[in-house]
């Protein structure tokens, strides 16, 4: 039987081999997150992270589509997320994954569930 951290530790080398060798904990800890929960809302990653909002929509435009969106130059994301003003509560997004997003998800979850 494969430890949590175990599978934590092989999960963070996929994404980093697969996505970007720099991608940080805390973006997965967040990309997971919402992979579990689709629909999330922002605040409810915030509660259960317990990270500051600030760090929390650091990690949301990584993993989202653009980092910096400007004139004749943009940074762009990893492309696996997407937000959307909540309906109820327009102050609020919810948090979805792309088709890309899902695909990663998936293999990240046969990859620790198989214990390759």
């Amino acid at each position: 039987m494969v430890k949590k951290d175990e599978k934590f530790t092989k999960g963070i080398a996929f994404v980093r081999e697969k996505i970007n060798p720099d991608f940080a904990i805390g973006q997965l800890l967040t990309f997971l997150l919402i992979g579990e929960n689709e629909g999330i809302l922002t605040q409810d990653i915030i509660k259960e992270l317990k990270q500051p909002a600030g760090t929390i929509s650091r990690n949301l435009k990584h993993l989202g589509q653009y980092l910096v969106r400007g004139g004749d130059h943009s940074l762009l994301g990893y492309g696996l997320v997407t937000t959307r003003p909540d309906m109820l509560e327009r102050r609020c997004s919810t948090c979805h994954l792309t088709d890309k997003g899902r695909q990663l998800f998936n293999q990240l979850i046969e990859l620790t569930n198989n214990g390759r």
